[in-house]
């Protein structure tokens, strides 16, 4: 999948200090989500600190709703990162950091309006 420029230098930041200091490496996981309802594999965030990056392609739809979720056991959502849905309403790169002591995280494809062609490239990092 293709990556934003921006984005991939700073995974290339994150990745290449891995292994630095407490908590060992950064692993990352790699997904795209094309429907409404999918989400990422859940991620473990044994650093407490995550960098969730994403590239939309909305192809035809006016806009998709995000949202990273948290679990206490990789299985159960047990809520949402943010009180509020993030809204994109046009193609491009952005990312998410989370600094926080959760188990797991994953980013959901919530909706989407006006067509149903999105994808959504998606890379955590944590």
């Amino acid at each position: 999948m293709a990556r934003d420029s921006g984005i991939q230098a700073i995974i290339d930041a994150i990745t290449a200090s891995a292994g630095e200091g407490e908590g060992g490496s950064s692993e990352y996981i790699e997904a795209q989500l094309t429907a409404a309802g999918q989400s990422t594999p859940w991620r473990p965030m044994s650093r407490g600190q995550a960098i969730v990056a994403y590239t939309v392609a909305l192809n035809g739809s006016t806009s998709v709703a995000i949202r990273i979720e948290w679990s206490n056991d990789g299985t159960t959502n047990r809520g949402n990162v943010d009180d509020a849905n993030t809204v994109i309403t046009s193609n491009g790169s952005d990312f998410f950091v989370v600094v926080a002591k959760l188990p797991y995280i994953r980013l959901s494809f919530v909706s989407e309006t006006g067509g149903s062609n999105a994808t959504i490239d998606v890379l955590v990092i944590a």
